[in-house]
Parts: structure tokens; sequence; C-alpha cells
């Protein structure tokens, strides 16, 4: 029996010797906190355990942020980036976890435009597409977690096309043709509804009156019968689009074949935004210089009153909420 325990003995004897190696007699070491990741403005090289005070608001990175609400917009969550970033300019959201943002270069500052992601619901940030020659992105849409298209300035009047289909690892540039290399309002003037079905409305060159329409992701773009300014285009699917024009509201419910025009209901007011509800293409909102609502598929409006709301860029509905992005 005893023969047992004695080496039991020795063992805990040894293991207290050699935890106090490295302790002076009579002390006890207690662990330093502060922020341990390297990537933090305020790490600390001196801290041997992470508390929790990370801030990557400040400093080298910036000072972009985005909010994420979790319940319905009563309280919002500050998610910062933990790497340099330029100008947000578009962004897209998957899941809870999943978001994706495209950017572009700041004055004097970061000179490249990039593509985003993070799979930590906004923690940690990951750089998966960089474009050096000082163009800017205008447009970033992810279908899943492995479909999506971005869409930037381009050159030699060809359009920067990306589509992956993997997540964003790798990015291809599909479209070739000369039909107009950017866009003159950001994500405006184009939209995709599907990593295949998407239209554009390019500004410059030949076509600049023109709206396209691929089914290919954007290798092959075909006129559609559309002519004119076109401040904001938004399709609900292949086929059913609204575009806000000088003219007034034109609708296609054939992918853009044939037009209807309806009267816009405040006259002549440079679009801003239309946003259709995920589940019901009746329903549609739209922002020019106040916001009007739609219960016919944007054949007829009325003016929505929303007490502080004084200004939109943009428009995002769920299932039963409609956001406004000033």
């Amino acid at each position: 029996m005893y023969r047992f325990i004695i080496p039991i003995i020795i063992t805990i004897i040894l293991s207290l010797f050699i935890a106090c190696d490295f302790c002076e007699e009579g002390t006890i070491v207690d662990d330093i906190l502060g922020c341990t990741d390297s990537l933090a403005y305020n790490y600390d090289p001196d801290a041997t355990k992470n508390d929790g005070s990370c801030d990557y608001c400040t400093g080298e990175s910036g000072s972009s942020f985005i909010l994420i609400t979790y319940d319905g917009g009563l309280s919002w969550d500050r998610k910062c980036f933990n790497i340099p970033v330029s100008n947000i300019i578009d962004i897209s959201i998957v899941d809870s976890n999943n978001i994706w943002v495209c950017t572009t270069p700041t004055y004097g500052g970061q000179t490249k435009a990039q593509i985003l992601h993070s799979d930590n619901g906004g923690y940690t940030w990951l750089e998966q597409y960089v474009d050096e020659i000082g163009k800017f992105f205008n447009y970033i849409e992810f279908f899943d977690e492995l479909n999506g298209i971005a869409m930037g300035d381009g050159s030699a009047d060809i359009p920067l096309i990306l589509k992956t289909i993997d997540g964003g690892q790798t990015w291809v540039k599909t479209t070739i043709q000369p039909i107009g290399e950017y866009s003159a309002d950001l994500w405006r003037k184009i939209d995709f509804v599907s990593s295949d079905y998407g239209f554009f409305k390019p500004s410059g060159g030949i076509s600049s009156s023109k709206l396209y329409r691929t089914i290919d992701g954007g290798y092959i773009w075909n006129e559609t019968n559309y002519s004119g300014y076109a401040m904001v285009i938004k399709f609900y699917n292949e086929y059913i689009g609204l575009i806000i024009d000088s003219d007034g509201i034109k609708r296609t419910a054939d992918g853009g074949s044939t037009w209807n025009v309806v009267d816009h209901p405040n006259g002549f007011i440079y679009g801003v935004a239309i946003e259709y509800f995920k589940s019901n293409p009746n329903y549609v909102w739209m922002w020019d210089s106040r916001l009007h609502f739609s219960n016919d598929s944007g054949i007829n409006w009325t003016q929505q009153i929303i007490p502080g709301l004084l200004g939109v860029n943009d428009l995002y509905s769920g299932e039963s909420i409609l956001w406004t992005v000033s």
C-alpha cells in the first residue's frame, strides 16, 4: 500500500519546486492585464492576459466602423476594423457572421480600393481584394456565403465586374465588353438580383444612355429597351424592376424589354434609393427628398412621415422592417 503513496507525494513536491523556480521567495506573480493583440491601436507588449480592452477604432485603422443591431434597432453594437481601411462605399450582409464591404481610396490616406470580409460578425476583417491603381469600388452584393458580385471603376470603357463562387477567396473579372467603364453614382446604377442576373447603367462613353442586362454574371451584356438618365435602378428579380428617371418612374415586368412611366409623386426630384420588400414585389419604398411607399409595385405612391428623418443615403428591408441609412 505505501509504495504507491510515496511516488505521488514526491510528484507533488517536485511540481511545487518547479513552479517556484520563477518566483522570488515569498512573492506571487500576477498576470499583467491589457490588450495583447498587436493589431490593436492600444496594444500593450507587456500584457500577459487580454482584458478585452483592445481598440481598433482609432490610430492607424482610422475611424471607420459599422453599427450592427440584433434586436430590431433597440441597441447597436459598434464593430471596428482590425486593419487599415479606406472609405466604406457599400456593404452586404448575408447572416449574423458573414459581412462584406467595399471601399474607395481616401484623400491623403489609403490609396487602394478594397473588398473586406468578416466571418465573425464584424469583430475581425480580412482583405480579400485590392485595387492599387487608385480606382474605387461602387457596389458589392452577396447572395449566400459563397456567391457574390462586386463592381468598380474600370478603364478603356470596360467596367470592373468581379464575381466569386468561393466566398471571396478568389475573384474573377468577367466583363470585357466596352459598355462604359464607371458608374456615376456608386451602387445606384447597378443592381444584381443573383450571381448571374444583373443590370448596369454605365456612365461615360458611347453607352451612357443605355441599360444593360446580363444573365451570366457579367460575361455578356445585352441592351434592354430602356434609354434615359436613370438616377436609381432597382430590380426585385430578373423581370420586375423600377428606375427613377428625370421624366418619372419607369417600371418593367419583363426584364427591361418594355417600360411603363409613372408620374413621380414629387415631380422631378433627384432619386436616391428604392427598396423592395423581400417577400413581396408589390411593396416598395422610395426616397428622393422624402420617404414614399407603394403597395402596387410602384404604380401609386404615398408619402410616409417619419419624425426626425431628414436625409437618407440608402434603404434596406428585412422580412418585416425597413432600415434607412443616413
